[in-house]
């Protein structure tokens, strides 16, 4: 069963991605387009959420830097190299 587990997995979770990643960047650009005090409470309210979703799921966020493993790091800098490349493309 755990076998049948790790592979369906990966394929659920592939056919979800595109979805909810297409719905972070509509609501990304909603987000943008608001008057600046709705906009700084919109990413509060955003960011709050995540972090509650995270909390329910297990999955503790590293806010203390000093307690950033290797990998963390390496995921970090991955995202921030890939977050360039991708704000690159568009102009």
């Amino acid at each position: 069963m755990d076998q049948l587990i790790n592979l369906a997995l990966p394929l659920i979770l592939g056919a979800i991605t595109v979805p909810v990643w297409g719905g972070f960047k509509r609501l990304s650009g909603k987000i943008d387009n608001l008057p600046p005090i709705a906009h700084q409470f919109a990413v509060l309210g955003v960011a709050s959420v995540m972090t509650w979703g995270s909390g329910q799921l297990g999955v503790m966020l590293p806010l203390d830097l000093s307690m950033w493993t290797p990998e963390t790091t390496e995921a970090a800098l991955s995202a921030g190299m890939a977050l360039a490349i991708h704000a690159g493309r568009k102009k």
